[in-house]
């Protein structure tokens, strides 16, 4: 069963209602999540980055991700983050 304890959230696209109710996952895509989920606890961002949000940005029907170059905030320079 898909936990959402294990995600953060942010932006309006992927609420915790859409991923809880408006998503169904196939039986054997749910056996194989809590496995899958191992899996990304090591490799920070990237590996997750690599792993999920770029296939769901296909999955979508986006292009593939692109690295923004980082942003100038009065708290100094922050990460720019993807563009899809």
């Amino acid at each position: 069963m898909l936990d959402l304890e294990d995600c953060v959230l942010s932006g309006s696209a992927m609420t915790a209602p859409f991923l809880r109710d408006g998503l169904v996952l196939p039986q054997d895509v749910a056996l194989g999540w809590d496995a899958f989920r191992r899996s990304l606890r090591s490799g920070g961002a990237e590996r997750v980055h690599q792993h999920v949000t770029a296939k769901l940005a296909g999955a979508f029907g986006y292009g593939r991700p692109s690295r923004q170059e980082p942003v100038s905030t009065r708290e100094g320079a922050e990460d720019g983050g993807w563009l899809l």
